[in-house]
């Protein structure tokens, strides 16, 4: 049966505020989960008055299909270690990643 994707993000505030909204449709289960959430790059609170490349920090907060959902991600250079705080009605669930980005 077909799923459908769909989403959308914004930068403001020179891309520092990312927000955004994604959903997904699943006709086998008859059913719609929406998404939506912010980041802020918190780069000039971590290195006040110098620029910093290599080091990026962010803090993120959204609502995932009606539970709400916390988190915090550090980036240097192609490595990316992120933690989440997933609320659900059991309690909540911890996520930690680590990627690494092929550019």
């Amino acid at each position: 049966k077909p799923e459908i994707r769909f989403g959308a993000s914004y930068g403001l505030l020179k891309s520092q505020l990312l927000l955004a909204l994604d959903a997904d449709y699943s006709a086998s289960a008859r059913r719609i989960v929406l998404r939506a959430g912010a980041e802020y790059l918190l780069d000039e609170w971590v290195f006040p008055g110098s620029a910093r490349d290599d080091w990026s920090f962010a803090a993120r907060a959204g609502i995932n299909d009606g539970r709400p959902a916390a988190g915090i991600g550090v980036t240097h250079m192609s490595f990316v270690l992120d933690y989440a705080l997933m609320f659900a009605e059991a309690g909540g669930a911890h996520k930690i990643s680590l990627s690494y980005r092929f550019d």
